[in-house]
């Protein structure tokens, strides 16, 4: 029986590698920073799943590690750059990881770190809603710029086409709050509308309506 809760989801019935396997066991028993970043930073790259038990187990659930590992801020900062740097070319997590725990540990704004939100989100779409969820405030001062907002409402767009893959009849039904979201921008609206036409267009080409 695992002795940290957040690992039990990677426990028997789970398969995992032989890395994601030896970082969860170590992690399991020993919670102190210089061992822990010692022992991470002997492996050349990270697995997603790696970094998924690295989260779980030092963070519980939170953006810092106060009821996890709880290291001090600059410990967390050190090792999630770690990670970072170590991680899989397809690990999203590793990126959000960073910027929730610059965030969270009052290191850095949401603009100073939106650049890492949006490379997450190019790796997969499902971050996004990392950012709307805990943006607040900050994220909807960034709306207010045009070019950053143009971004936010091209991965909506690309949300619906790629992600949930709307019918003609969800996209008729969305359409007026993404385009309420382009707040009185009329170059913003037009471009929208646009691009929503486009997905109409491949949406019925494709048949699949």
């Amino acid at each position: 029986m695992p002795i940290l809760y957040e690992l039990n989801p990677y426990y028997p019935g789970t398969d995992l590698s032989e890395q994601a396997r030896t970082i969860r066991d170590f992690v399991n028993t020993c919670f102190k920073y210089e061992p822990v970043r010692k022992f991470i930073d002997q492996f050349p790259v990270l697995e997603p799943i790696s970094i998924y038990i690295l989260k779980s187990a030092i963070l519980a659930g939170y953006w810092n590690s106060y009821y996890g590992f709880n290291w001090t801020k600059e410990q967390e900062i050190s090792f999630w750059q770690l990670v970072y740097e170590k991680r899989h070319p397809q690990s999203g997590a590793a990126i959000l990881t960073l910027a929730e725990s610059y965030r969270g540990n009052g290191i850095k704004t949401l603009h100073e770190v939106i650049d890492l939100y949006f490379d997450a989100i190019n790796i997969d779409l499902q971050h996004y809603f990392s950012l709307t969820q805990d943006g607040g405030d900050e994220l909807e001062e960034l709306r207010k710029d045009p070019e950053l907002n143009k971004r936010f409402l091209l991965i909506e767009l690309n949300i619906w086409e790629n992600l949930y893959d709307y019918s003609l009849a969800d996209i008729e039904e969305e359409t007026p709050y993404i385009i309420q979201r382009c707040k009185g921008d009329a170059n913003l609206e037009s471009f929208v509308k646009s691009k929503i036409e486009e997905l109409i267009k491949r949406k019925s080409t494709s048949g699949n309506v």
